[in-house]
C-alpha cells in the first residue's frame, strides 16, 4: 500500500486572470510515496521536455476538492466494466474540472477505508500542449483514507492562505471551506453528508424528509447495513428496512448463528489497515485450515454447515430481493438468510460472502449489527466478503495448479466446474493474480 500523498502547488507568476487564480497559480505536483502521479511531457513547436506537473490555477482544484469532498471520502467506485455516469465523474475526476487548464487524468475513489488514485495518460496525448504520463506502471496506487484527508486539508489550506495573502478573504471558496468545516464537525450534518455521498448526490440535492426516513432506519438494520445499502443503490431503488423484514420473514431460510464456523486460530490483519481483498483472503485460508478442507471442493452440505442453515438455501430459486442479507432478528442467534442469486452457483458465491461477514462483525468498528448485507457495491467490506468467497470456494493455488499454462475459456469453465463456482469468479481470480497482471488484487 502506497502512503504519504502529498498534493504541491509550486507558486508561479501569472500576468492576467481572475485576482483568486493569480493568487494560487503554480505548478501542481501530486505524489503518493515515490511515485509521481502528475508528470509529463510539455510539448510544442520548441520544446519537448519532462515536467512533473502542470502550470495550472490550485484556486479551482481546491474549490473542486471541497465541494466533491463528501462523494471523495465516502463514494466508492462502480461496478469494473460497468458504465460510469457522466455525474461520477464530474465528481471524481480531477480531468473534468476545466476552467481552460489541462488538468490530470486522475481519478479518485474511495471505499471508505482505503483510497484509491488511478493516474492515466492523457486520452488525446498528441492534441495537448502537455501530455500526461499516468502512473509509471500503470496501476492504481492506495493508501488509507485519513492520509487523502490530511492532503486534501493541507493543500486547499495553502491555497487560502494564498489567497488571504492576497487580501481575498471573501472568496467562494473561503464560503464553501467554511460549511465543509461545519459539516465534519457537527456529527448529525457529518452523518447526513456521507448518507448523501453513499447515495452519489451533492449536498441537500434529495428530500430532506425522505433521507431521515431512510437514516431512522439504521436503528433497524445498523448504521453500518444502511451505509452498505446507500453505496449500491439510489434513493428511489434503497430497500426500506420494512420491506427488508417483510423479505426475510417470508423469503429467508433460518439460521442460527451459534451454528456459524468461527475461527479459532490467529485473529486476520486488522480491519481497515490492509486491503480488502488481504482480510478476505487470510480469513478464507484460516477457515480451510482449521476445518481441515484441504483445496478439496466444498460441498453444498459443507457450505451450509458452515453458515448454519440448510442445503435447501442453495437449491435455486426465484428472484425474491435485489442483494442478499443475513437478519439476526434477536441476541439469541435466531437469524435468516435472504438469497439474490437464482442460480446455485451465485447462491453459493453469497452464501459465502455471508459467511464471511458473520465473521468480520467481530473485527468491525460497530461490532454485529442486525442486517449483514451482501450487496454489488465496492465498498471495503463488500470487497473483503468477494475476496473471502472467491478464495474459500475455490482456492487459487488449487486454480493455478488445475489450469497450469492453459488460460482458455475452456479450461477455465472446467475448473469452475470443479469448484461449483461461475467462470466469472475464475476470471476475476486470475485478473486478479499478481503473477499473471500487474494490478495485483484490486478487483474484488
Amino acid at each position: 500500500m502506497t502512503r504519504n500523498l502529498k498534493i504541491a502547488l509550486e507558486p508561479l507568476k501569472l500576468d492576467q486572470g481572475l485576482p483568486e487564480e493569480i493568487a494560487s497559480f503554480g505548478q501542481l505536483i501530486i505524489t503518493a510515496g515515490k511515485d509521481c502521479l502528475t508528470g509529463g511531457i510539455e510539448q510544442d513547436a520548441d520544446i519537448h521536455r519532462y515536467r512533473p506537473g502542470p502550470y495550472v490555477s490550485g484556486y479551482h482544484l481546491a474549490e473542486w476538492l471541497v465541494w466533491n469532498w463528501w462523494r471523495l471520502r465516502w463514494e466508492p467506485r462502480p461496478v469494473p466494466k460497468g458504465p460510469v455516469s457522466e455525474d461520477w465523474n464530474f465528481a471524481h475526476c480531477i480531468s473534468a474540472i476545466g476552467e481552460g487548464y489541462i488538468w490530470p487524468n486522475i481519478t479518485v475513489a474511495n471505499d471508505g477505508f482505503q483510497c484509491q488514485l488511478t493516474a492515466a495518460p492523457s486520452l488525446e496525448p498528441y492534441k495537448v500542449l502537455f501530455r500526461y504520463l499516468g502512473h509509471p506502471e500503470q496501476r492504481t496506487v492506495a493508501f488509507p483514507s485519513e492520509q487523502f484527508e490530511r492532503a486534501v486539508d493541507t493543500f486547499v489550506e495553502s491555497v487560502i492562505d494564498r489567497c488571504d495573502a492576497t487580501d481575498l478573504k471573501a472568496t467562494n471558496l473561503h464560503i464553501l471551506q467554511q460549511d465543509l468545516t461545519q459539516e465534519r464537525n457537527v456529527p448529525e450534518l457529518a452523518r447526513l453528508r456521507k448518507l448523501e455521498a453513499l447515495l452519489g448526490s451533492e449536498p441537500d440535492e434529495l428530500p430532506s424528509d425522505v433521507l431521515e426516513t431512510r437514516l431512522k432506519d439504521a436503528h433497524v438494520l445498523g448504521n453500518d447495513a444502511l451505509d452498505e445499502l446507500a453505496a449500491t443503490s439510489d434513493l428511489a431503488r434503497m430497500l426500506p428496512a420494512q420491506d427488508i423484514i417483510d423479505i426475510t420473514k417470508k423469503s429467508g431460510f433460518e439460521s442460527e448463528a451459534t451454528n456459524t464456523v468461527a475461527v479459532r486460530s490467529a485473529r486476520p490483519p486488522s480491519w481497515g489497515t490492509s486491503a480488502a481483498w488481504h482480510i478476505g483472503y487470510s480469513l478464507a485460508h484460516q477457515v480451510r485450515r482449521q476445518e481441515s478442507l484441504g483445496h478439496a471442493p466444498i460441498s453444498n452440505g459443507c457450505l451450509a454447515d458452515l453458515a448454519g442453515t440448510t442445503v435447501k438455501a442453495l437449491q435455486e430459486g426465484e428472484d425474491v430481493s435485489p442483494i442478499s442479507w443475513v437478519f439476526n432478528f434477536n441476541q439469541n442467534g435466531h437469524s435468516r438468510i435472504v438469497l439474490r442469486p437464482r442460480w446455485a452457483t451465485g447462491r453459493r458465491f453469497d452464501l459465502a460472502r455471508l459467511t464471511a461477514d458473520r465473521l468480520f462483525s467481530t473485527m468491525l468498528p460497530s461490532g454485529s449489527e442486525p442486517m449483514l448485507p451482501a450487496t454489488r457495491s465496492y465498498s471495503y467490506r463488500q470487497k473483503a466478503q468477494r475476496a473471502f468467497a472467491a478464495e474459500l470456494l475455490c482456492p487459487r493455488a488449487a486454480v493455478k495448479e488445475m489450469l497450469g499454462n492453459d488460460y482458455s475459456e475452456e479450461n477455465q469453465e472446467q475448473v469452475a466446474n470443479h469448484f461449483a463456482v461461475s467462470s466469472m469468479v475464475i476470471a476475476n481470480g486470475l485478473q486478479n493474480d499478481e503473477t499473471i497482471g500487474s494490478s495485483g488484487l484490486q478487483i474484488y
